[in-house]
């Protein structure tokens, strides 16, 4: 295992702009030897923090797939929503797939402290991070803020050149997740809430996103975005942290062709897979037409999410999203959200017409395979239930749901 003697890192060098200079202040500190198991050498200074264990980090490998399943069960108590990490099967996989990366943390006695998961999308040049969990045993024993930046150190390093986009979505039944989060630059963009249920209580979560320098200037299309007045709100604060530019406030005049919707109602076909832990993917399309409305289903959580769609008209996409909320309606669907370009003003206006609200600009988040660019997406959601629990955010979460004007939910 690697060693060496412990460097001072300042605070005022974390919650960086971007990945590169996330990485600047460790570059010469940190080996980043995740194969062997990586030391982190540093303190974190200017700051009271408690001395607590500093983890090892190495790679998971297949033999340790129960050991991460245990954890799940440990934390969660066999609820936890997405029943693929409560899987051995699953979870070896996993780990033996070129699309995951999965961290262990360790102690210097070689005990398993808890682990952490990289999913990679190449393609769209993305990686997931999700399940960031230490047993409860050493929950508050174990140097988090340290675990979290090692791991970034390790991961982004090792794609610096395949991967532009990092992002997670942290739970609002505390703050910690969101801060640990925040110091390593990945940074609050959207609200998500009701989406998810954490210990059988319905819970809101925050999309955090981190971005390369790349990502923001010359992989992003030039397009200027052309929004709504009602996402001008959620792009604002986007604006303020990335200085996205000026965008084209637009108020589409929207004429529906009754006439076409009603045809389009009965060529309307749904077509319903089943897939692995409770879920199923649900495609919507007429009857000799090209268009399609796709997303999932997890009923776990019961939400509808990672929607696609194509449509040639305005009545279409009509059809599509009162189908998708019915259908949310009879499978007693609590969430739905689906990303909505930022150069289609008229899917914007009807989207929130229909009862979406904007809840978050989300820059440089689709690549688009013609132009070999990035391209901006507003994330829309509808909830069915009030938000009845308190949500515990940062300050930088605090004026993202300011700048939303969720004046109605009580936030600590």
């Amino acid at each position: 295992m690697s060693s060496g003697t412990q460097s001072a890192i300042s605070f005022n060098h974390l919650f960086p702009e971007n990945t590169e200079n996330f990485l600047v202040p460790f570059r010469n500190i940190v080996v980043s030897d995740i194969q062997n198991g990586m030391n982190l050498n540093f303190d974190l200074v200017e700051k009271p923090r408690k001395k607590k264990i500093s983890p090892i980090l190495v790679l998971a490998t297949p033999e340790d797939a129960e050991a991460i399943v245990d954890i799940y069960f440990d934390i969660y108590n066999g609820t936890y929503p997405y029943k693929e990490m409560e899987d051995v099967k699953e979870v070896r996989q996993m780990i033996e797939s070129d699309e995951f990366e999965w961290l262990l943390f360790k102690n210097e006695e070689g005990d398993i402290l808890g682990c952490f998961t990289y999913e990679l999308d190449f393609f769209k040049r993305m990686g997931y991070m999700r399940g960031f969990n230490i047993k409860k045993k050493y929950q508050g024993k174990v140097d988090v803020v340290k675990a979290c930046i090692g791991s970034m150190i390790a991961i982004w390093t090792q794609y610096k050149d395949k991967i532009d986009i990092w992002y997670c979505e942290n739970r609002t039944a505390h703050s910690n997740s969101q801060y640990i989060a925040n110091v390593c630059g990945i940074k609050p963009l959207a609200f998500l809430p009701n989406k998810d249920i954490f210990l059988n209580k319905k819970e809101s979560v925050l999309l955090q996103v981190a971005y390369s320098i790349a990502a923001l200037e010359n992989l992003r299309t030039l397009n200027q975005p052309k929004i709504i007045n009602s996402v001008s709100f959620c792009y604002s604060y986007s604006n303020e942290v990335y200085n996205l530019g000026k965008a084209i406030i637009s108020n589409p005049n929207i004429k529906l062709n009754l006439s076409k919707i009603s045809q389009l109602m009965h060529l309307l076909r749904i077509n319903i897979n089943n897939m692995k832990f409770d879920s199923e993917k649900i495609k919507l399309s007429f009857e000799g037409f090209k268009s399609y409305f796709e997303f999932k289903h997890n009923k776990n959580s019961h939400n509808f999410e990672k929607v696609s769609y194509k449509v040639n008209s305005i009545e279409e996409l009509f059809v599509f999203i009162n189908e998708f909320k019915y259908l949310a309606k009879i499978k007693e669907v609590e969430y739905m959200e689906c990303l909505i370009s930022a150069y289609l003003p008229e899917h914007q206006k009807l989207f929130f017409k229909l009862g979406f609200k904007p809840m978050g600009y989300l820059p440089s988040w689709e690549y688009n395979n013609q132009t070999q660019k990035l391209e901006d997406r507003i994330l829309f959601n509808l909830h069915v239930s009030p938000v009845l629990s308190e949500v515990h955010l940062i300050n930088e979460a605090k004026r993202l749901l300011e700048k939303l004007e969720m004046t109605n939910i009580k936030i600590r």
